[in-house]
């Protein structure tokens, strides 16, 4: 088998994501939630509209972030830098 056809392999980049996404939540999104609920932290159900977590390069057990908890500074090529709450951006407003 030549391994150059190997190279330019096509990938369901849809389908990579979508498990990506099914593993973080089962992993680290989830039960943090769980925990939570269970301590009446958050109501159940809870709306969840964003999540973050946070790693860390030492080790230490990642942080998660539920909805109003979720920070974000994006910046643009052009330089221009937006910070939570959302501000317009050039297409309207940036939503997270």
């Amino acid at each position: 088998m030549n391994t150059s056809e190997n190279q330019f392999q096509e990938y369901d980049w849809a389908e990579i994501a979508r498990n990506a996404s099914k593993h973080f939540m089962d992993i680290f999104i989830t039960p943090e939630v769980m925990r939570r609920q269970a301590i009446g932290e958050l109501p159940q159900p809870v709306d969840l509209r964003a999540a973050q977590i946070i790693f860390y390069p030492d080790g230490k057990k990642p942080t998660v972030r539920i909805n109003s908890e979720v920070k974000l500074s994006v910046r643009s090529f052009l330089g221009w830098i937006f910070r939570n709450p959302c501000e317009p951006g050039i297409n309207g407003n940036w939503e997270i």
